[in-house]
């Protein structure tokens, strides 16, 4: 029936939305660790920061999806002339993939 095919291809596409923009716990933890140190409250242009939860619709930020873990990873972060106050934290180094740092 092609109600049925339906119904599963719209529960299938759910299921693939939640898991592709599912960003990887220690992912989060340090792009809010950058936020506080950096006082991001008064940053030029913070949209999606806080709170942060995914990696979608954060200024600045790019991620790919890691099919190996289900979880998407930071490979880009540019804040150039953003106002930037604070010291780049340490568990910066937890973003493995991060390419490009501006």
């Amino acid at each position: 029936c092609i109600r049925d095919r339906v119904r599963i291809c719209t529960i299938l596409s759910v299921i693939f939305v939640l898991i592709y923009t599912q960003t990887c716990p220690e992912q989060i933890e340090t792009l809010r660790e950058l936020y506080n140190a950096t006082s991001g409250p008064s940053w030029l242009n913070n949209q999606g920061w806080d709170p942060i939860d995914t990696c979608t619709n954060i200024y600045g930020l790019r991620c790919y999806f890691n099919t190996q873990r289900f979880c998407s990873e930071v490979i880009s972060l540019s804040l150039p002339n953003n106002n930037l106050v604070g010291t780049i934290p340490p568990s910066i180094g937890n973003l493995a993939r991060l390419y490009i740092l501006n």
